[in-house]
């Protein structure tokens, strides 16, 4: 069974990583056997889950801080295999973990695609934590506003985060798409002629459409205005007090485009890992 080794979390540091509801129900089942049998003594539970220190090395565990074994989250009692409650639910634990630790200033990517472009972009070993936020991103800027954060940076391909430039903050597909359309208006934006604007309505993909614009020259202008797109509708959904910035990188990690002040707001975020690992250097 996992322990908590980070504040922030449902249960306290040092605690079994059990949450409050599947407590409540193991503690109504012991105590129902304990009633039957009429025994009102006190009842040591020990709950144990066989391979569950190794299972836990592939789960969201290590980055929340709950070491040593898997841990029991579950908030209803019944289990929905990635359901959307869950990805959040992990997305906002994330976050109150880094709030807890005083951080103020966060990192959205994706998936790991856009937390290893974040790493190679740095090339630091004081690389900040990256919060994995599948696609959420409208959800996710409301954590970050209402857990108090003071600005975020969005990380990741344009073939994922360009349907945010359309105002569409769920990037599944089954939420709407516009990729294509929106690639056309930030392309024409950038000075694209009819031929190039053709190609892109026609490309299958994403990365076959920024080809098109690779070739002419117009790729970087046309992630500019993608970016200024993006973070306009960011900003639409943030809080007045949070500070929103994008970053939109190539397959290879190479940066296409950022909004203004991404830059800054990523310096924030790595100076506060430094005065993290300092912390922890003194202690």
């Amino acid at each position: 069974m996992g322990r908590v080794t980070k504040a922030g979390l449902d249960q306290p540091v040092g605690a079994s990583a059990i949450n409050s509801v599947p407590r409540a129900m193991i503690s109504e089942a012991v105590r129902e056997v304990l009633e039957e049998y009429g025994y009102e003594g006190d009842a040591k539970v020990i709950i144990s889950v066989p391979g569950g220190e190794e299972a836990a090395k592939r789960t969201f565990n290590p980055v929340l801080g709950i070491e040593g074994g898997i841990s029991i989250l579950g908030t209803s009692g019944i289990v929905e295999p990635m359901s959307e409650e869950a990805l959040t639910d992990t997305i906002r634990a994330h976050m109150q973990v880094l709030r807890a630790e005083g951080r103020r200033y966060a990192i959205l990517a994706p998936g790991n695609m856009g937390e290893n472009f974040i790493k190679q972009y740095l090339g630091t070993k004081q690389t900040p934590p990256v919060v994995i936020i599948s696609n959420f991103v409208g959800k996710s800027i409301d954590m970050a506003g209402e857990l108090g954060f003071s600005g975020i940076v969005l990380a990741g391909h344009p073939g994922k985060l360009v349907k945010l430039g359309n105002g569409i903050m769920n990037t599944h597909s089954r939420e709407g798409d516009g990729r294509m359309d929106t690639l056309l208006s930030c392309g024409l934006t950038a000075g694209a002629d009819r031929q190039v604007l053709c190609a892109i309505q026609k490309a299958n993909t994403t990365e076959e459409a920024l080809s098109f614009l690779r070739e002419t020259g117009l790729l970087n202008k046309t992630m500019e205005v993608l970016c200024g797109r993006i973070d306009g509708y960011m900003k639409r959904r943030a809080s007045d007090s949070l500070k929103t910035g994008v970053m939109l990188f190539d397959p290879e990690g190479e940066l296409l485009g950022a909004t203004e002040n991404a830059e800054e707001l990523m310096k924030a975020a790595v100076k506060e890992e430094g005065e993290k690992q300092d912390e922890k250097n003194r202690l």
